[in-house]
């Protein structure tokens, strides 16, 4: 009982025990329901079952009843029917006439079943009428409710003592022990203590508490270890303030001196034994360079801010003695662990020199200002700490701030936001090593976006400092959108190269799905409701197909069923479609010049890439627009091209959602989009030979610009055979059918083996050229991508071995695969998977006419 009370006062293991039941309960319910199906499926067959009984046994036996006229016997007979279970109305017509009925007609729940009634007199078979029977379902429904009480009420019983048992088991194996290693790292304990962690179990069986256990021992070792170091480190403390190069005064809250560094009695004058207790204000005096006087002594700005304060560069150090040094330091607060600040640390150097050397630049600004201004760079120059304190004509073009702007920080607010981390990331690396700066990023303002090589170099003092940093920027944009148009197209092709792996396998697959149902859909003729089943199944592996063919879309690099097209007469074809599609609220313009040059694209593809811009166009519009589709025969310096441009006056594109706007799967309209529309639009341009230029603003619209190259030359269409042609069946060839996918082989092997063909099947090239050896084969029908040797390696193996043997190529992505062979015609004639059979078929009967 104890126990019993440990484990339920373990929240742990009680929400473990929550979840157990909300899972059991689930599962019990769940069960229970297919328990309850069961029975009552069991008890509705049983019902079935009588009335074939009836048809089996009765109804020779009543129809001799009719025929005889015998009513007093056929009311018996029709009274015994009503004696079985669940039976509740019996009748007996001929014709319309009711001849005999017993029981009482229901609607509600019922099975109703009529047979015909025969007689044999004479050797002459005789319909006498026919016998309708009623059979209720009530009983079957009442004994199931009373059957799922127990059913549901045993299944959570049992769910309940299972639960109760995990989580009594979960205590003793886990939670106990936990709470005893809680318990010790919560209690108070010297680190010097020798005090180690046990738990009270079987130390034969080690387990993932015992590795727990030794990490925590291991852990307080440590500790032990850090401790004795910190006190180590407290020792070299004084002797590392000591050894600093830079004057170092420390001070508590109230702003009194508690230490000093040797580098700081020497500037300030006073000794650390005489400073101590004595407000930094005496101790630090400063003055301004220039004027001559008294500075705010930075410790009250420190103490009431928090903050990290840093001097002017012309703030001047009066020792005690009366000399004077330029200083440049910096002020931090000393704060405890809860940020509560318990003093001030100020550093400071002297740079006196640089100072010097710093008027004397000064003077020769106007002397640099001049040769500035003619530069084709951008040129700046900033202090030691990066504060701007020139710029150039040309910078000031490039960055798009002013003069005024750029000065001080300001410059950081013409860097592109995503760029800022890492030009401070570099500045503080190559000022921190004394490197040159040497970095590109982007400059962003009202204009656009312009990239730029930016350099700059240290300017130093006699004594090795920094004093400043003069550096560069120039203007990039034209070669960075250069290597972006080729970094794209790099993604692109990657991109494609995973889609087509993947549709290769889905149009292994969904062949074998379209061909099953084929050879089902030719069996069931005669079975119409199974029927539908397969023509179901063949249209979703048909719709499968087309999204493969959006992926491959990603991985084609050479035009797929292209022709020479006049875009007119496509924009012509689909204006009805357009109208419908962006609605009344959408004004449809079209402005198409006459004689417009051909191009050689593939009709589907340039009718998706109209439909595809005209829709997003349109969601662009949400309160309606104009939507304006213009063609121009165009000349560029690459030479001539077709302009297809499409511009709206939607709500525009930022500048980040322009530089992403093609890549797959990007989008912008959440859960309805997919990403794919312009990535795809992307590819087919690239397929087609153009390019595509975007040009879009907030608030006035977008327009895109497709180039496509001209092409006047003859090009014969792609001629579409009739797929219900009918095949001649031979009986005579033999066939090598070569593919690592058994399930799409066995499948081949079924179709052919029944039109008469011998058929041999391998998996692999090596089974193949087995088969070769031994066997007369009149045609091969290889994949293109297999294991170790793939369907073209295979293909030049046969051609030079068996160049009688025809050979038939077949893949679901062939986009890599055909380059280098040596017969063309392999990859010309490939049949893309998934395909119907009808086409195979053709294509062999093809071959083996020629």
């Amino acid at each position: 009982m104890q126990s019993l009370f440990s484990t339920l006062n373990s929240r742990l293991a009680r929400r473990i025990g929550i979840y157990v039941i909300l899972a059991s309960t689930f599962l019990s319910v769940f069960t229970s329901g297919l328990q309850i199906y069961s029975e009552y499926n069991r008890e509705k067959s049983d019902v079935y079952n009588t009335i074939q009984q009836i048809e089996k046994t009765q109804l020779s036996n009543i129809a001799s009843r009719v025929w005889v006229l015998d009513d007093a016997e056929l009311k018996k007979a029709l009274d015994n029917l009503l004696e079985l279970p669940s039976l509740r109305y019996v009748e007996v017509s001929e014709g319309r006439e009711v001849i005999m009925s017993v029981g009482k007609k229901t609607k509600s729940n019922i099975i109703k079943k009529t047979y015909p009634l025969y007689y044999n007199a004479n050797n002459k078979i005789n319909n006498v009428g026919e016998i309708t029977i009623v059979a209720t379902l009530d009983d079957v429904y009442q004994h199931v409710f009373e059957r799922a009480f127990l059913i549901i009420l045993t299944n959570l019983v049992k769910t309940f003592f299972v639960a109760v048992f995990i989580i009594f088991i979960f205590y003793k194996l886990v939670t106990r022990h936990l709470t005893d290693i809680s318990n010790y790292l919560l209690s108070d304990y010297s680190p010097a203590e020798t005090k180690k962690l046990f738990l009270n179990r079987d130390l034969n069986k080690r387990d993932e508490l015992d590795h727990l256990v030794t990490t925590i021992n291991d852990m307080k070792e440590r500790l032990e270890q850090q401790f004795e170091e910190i006190n180590k480190q407290k020792q070299h403390l004084s002797q590392t303030l000591n050894s600093i190069g830079d004057a170092v005064i420390t001070t508590d809250r109230n702003g009194n001196v508690t230490r000093m560094n040797p580098v700081a009695e020497s500037l300030t004058g006073w000794k650390e034994k005489d400073a101590k207790g004595e407000s930094v204000e005496r101790v630090f005096s400063i003055l301004n360079a220039d004027t001559g006087k008294k500075i705010e002594n930075p410790i009250d700005i420190v103490i009431k801010s928090g903050d990290i304060v840093h001097l002017s560069n012309h703030t001047t150090l009066l020792s005690k003695n009366g000399e004077k040094y330029q200083i440049s330091d910096s002020a931090a607060p000393i704060k405890d662990e809860s940020g509560k600040i318990l003093g001030m640390v100020l550093v400071f150097n002297d740079v006196t020199e640089q100072y010097e050397l710093r008027k004397l630049a000064k003077e020769n600004e106007k002397k640099y200002r001049i040769l500035a201004k003619a530069s084709p760079v951008g040129l700046f120059y900033t202090d030691e700490n990066g504060k701007c304190l020139y710029v150039n004509e040309k910078w000031i073009e490039i960055s798009g701030l002013s003069l005024a702007e750029a000065l001080g920080d300001g410059w950081v607010e013409a860097i592109y936001s995503d760029d800022k981390e890492k030009v401070f990331s570099e500045w503080n690396r190559s000022s921190q090593i004394g490197d040159e700066f040497k970095l590109e990023y982007r400059f962003k303002n009202n204009k656009g976006v312009k990239w730029v090589l930016g350099q700059a170099v240290a300017e130093k003092g006699s004594d090795g400092k920094i004093i400043g940093y003069v550096g560069t920027i120039t203007d990039i944009t034209e070669r960075k959108e250069a290597e972006y148009a080729l970094n794209r197209s790099q993604k692109m092709d990657a991109m494609g190269k995973l889609t087509g792996g993947i549709a290769h396998d889905y149009n292994n697959m969904l062949g074998v799905i379209l061909g099953y149902s084929e050879l089902l859909h030719d069996k069931l003729t005669d079975q119409p409701k199974l029927l539908n089943f397969t023509t179901a199944i063949y249209d979703a592996a048909n719709r499968g197909a087309a999204l493969t063919s959006k992926l491959l879309s990603f991985s084609r690099h050479e035009k797929s069923g292209a022709e020479i097209l006049n875009i007119n007469d496509v924009l012509d074809s689909e204006r009805n479609m357009l109208e419908k599609t962006l609605t009344a609220r959408i004004k449809l313009d079209f402005d198409m010049e006459e004689n417009l040059w051909g191009v050689l694209v593939d009709n589907s593809d340039i009718e998706n890439a109209i439909m595809n811009l005209c829709i997003n166009a349109m969601h662009a519009m949400p309160d309606g627009g104009a939507l304006t589709i213009q063609t121009r025969n165009t000349h560029l310096d690459e030479g001539d091209f077709v302009l297809l441009k499409i511009t709206d006056t939607g709500t525009g594109m930022t500048k980040e959602i322009q530089e992403k706007v093609f890549d797959p799967f990007f989008t912008t309209k959440g859960q309805s989009g997919t990403g794919l529309g312009l990535s795809q639009v992307y590819g087919f341009i690239e397929r087609s030979g153009g390019f595509i230029k975007l040009e879009s603003e907030i608030g006035v619209g977008t327009e895109f610009n497709l180039f496509f190259p001209k092409n006047s030359s003859d090009h014969e269409k792609k001629q579409i055979e009739n797929n219900e042609k009918e095949i001649k069946i031979t009986s005579s060839e033999s066939i090598l059918l070569v593919d690592d996918e058994k399930s799409l082989l066995d499948l081949l092997y079924t179709v052919l083996n029944q039109y008469g063909y011998k058929i041999f099947c391998a998996e692999n090239a090596k089974q193949a050229l087995k088969i070769l050896s031994t066997e007369s084969i009149d045609l091969v029908i290889s994949d293109v991508i297999m294991p170790e040797v793939d369907g073209y390696q295979l293909a030049e193996m046969i051609q030079k071995k068996y160049p009688e043997t025809k050979i038939q190529m077949v893949s679901g992505f062939t986009d890599e695969y055909h380059h280098g062979i040596n017969n063309k015609s392999l990859h010309q004639n490939l049949i893309l998977k998934p395909f119907q059979t009808n086409v195979l078929l053709k294509r062999i009967q093809e071959l083996f006419d020629n």
